[in-house]
């Protein structure tokens, strides 16, 4: 559910009222953070079961010249020397170095740097890495849009990007990774979320952004597993300070065609109130209230 909030204050006791307001929304503010950490607990538990699950064996061989520097890349843009852990990196040989699995040829097959303290942006050399089949960046500071060139990435099987800060738009490319099974881009602050149709029953974690309905809509078809909810607030908080006997119209703007509405007063439902609109007629001080929408 995504919630739209507005505080709906009464003009002669404003000061009062808001102090009451301002409780009611601590309290759904901590309802909303508890159900988030439970459902990146859930992402966390699943995505270690991933590693425990991988059998790729990295072979000690020389690296291809065009992988090593997409990797150089990466540890650059991303303040390898402030890294958790950066054992081997720019100082032994790749095979050697911490989170990276090499074929028998010397690609890449693997990055493996959760939870490492990366921060900084992608850089686009990372879609050099042709035959990489796992990424996980999941936990760290990354910032900035994810390169386009990523969609270059076509074995890719897991693509770990949650919890992270970044931005922009989940790159349309993405619908050309055909052999992508699990996709985290949760915990960011992406606002759109292109169709990645023609792909097929995919694990998505799409939760924690700044998605609104078109973005879910169209991407549930393609989905065997997808965690989409909850999502930012949207729109702005909004006062608004009305006269007794006035009417006043509360109204909640969001994409999708299908959509269900239901507003709260004060935390409780409001019965029949199931439109993307609530007018509040004759104002009386018992209406007086902070007001929500669910969508």
């Amino acid at each position: 559910m995504k919630e739209f909030t507005l505080l709906f204050t009464l003009l002669l006791t404003s000061h009062l009222l808001n102090a009451q307001n301002r409780e009611n929304e601590s309290q759904t503010q901590k309802e909303r953070h508890l159900k988030e950490y439970q459902i990146l607990q859930q992402e966390e538990n699943y995505l270690q079961q991933l590693h425990e699950k991988s059998n790729l064996k990295s072979f000690k061989v020389a690296a291809n010249e065009q992988d090593s520097l997409a990797l150089v890349a990466i540890y650059n843009s991303t303040g390898g020397d402030n890294w958790t852990n950066n054992t081997g990196w720019l100082t032994d040989s790749v095979a050697n170095w911490f989170g990276i699995t090499l074929n028998e040829s010397g690609r890449v097959l693997e990055i493996i740097i959760y939870s490492n303290n990366l921060k900084g942006t992608i850089p686009k050399e990372i879609g050099d890495l042709e035959i990489i089949t796992d990424i996980d960046f999941f936990g760290n500071f990354l910032y900035g849009q994810v390169p386009i060139e990523m969609g270059n990435l076509i074995n890719l099987d897991w693509l770990m990007l949650g919890k992270n800060q970044l931005t922009g738009i989940i790159p349309v490319e993405f619908r050309l990774l055909s052999k992508l099974r699990n996709l985290s881009v949760s915990n960011n602050n992406f606002t759109e979320f292109p169709s990645l149709s023609p792909l097929y029953k995919k694990n998505i974690w799409a939760h924690t952004n700044k998605f609104t309905f078109e973005d879910i809509e169209h991407n549930l078809a393609i989905a065997s597993y997808f965690e989409y909810s909850p999502q930012a607030k949207v729109g702005q908080i909004e006062n608004h300070f009305v006269e007794i006997g006035q009417t006043d119209t509360l109204i909640v703007s969001v994409g999708g065609e299908h959509n269900v509405y239901q507003w709260y007063k004060d935390g409780t439902l409001v019965s029949g109130a199931n439109n993307d609109s609530l007018i509040i007629e004759n104002f009386s001080s018992t209406d007086t209230g902070s007001y929500y929408c669910k969508i």
